[in-house]
């Protein structure tokens, strides 16, 4: 039986990272490539001017966790191309 931690370090991974401009308020994301695929690799920040909120309603909070967004705005949060 091999434990996890040896499989674990016996693994290795190549990840290409890169970055993300948000084109409504030029915040830049980081981003990684993992397999053919590119994940954010920051939680999103953009304040839409209405239903966004912080965890357990602290500014503070929105800057650490980052934004919570109604069901109605997140299908609108990403920034189309």
């Amino acid at each position: 039986m091999i434990s996890l931690s040896l499989l674990l370090t016996t693994m290795s991974y190549s990840q290409v990272t890169g970055a993300f401009t948000d084109c409504r308020d030029g915040k830049v994301y980081k981003t990684v490539e993992i397999g053919t695929q590119i994940w954010m690799a920051e939680n999103l920040a953009f304040k839409p001017s209405s239903s966004a909120l912080c965890y357990g309603n602290m500014l503070l909070n929105c800057d650490y966790y980052g934004t919570l967004y109604t069901y109605e705005v997140a299908k609108t949060a990403c920034c189309k191309r």
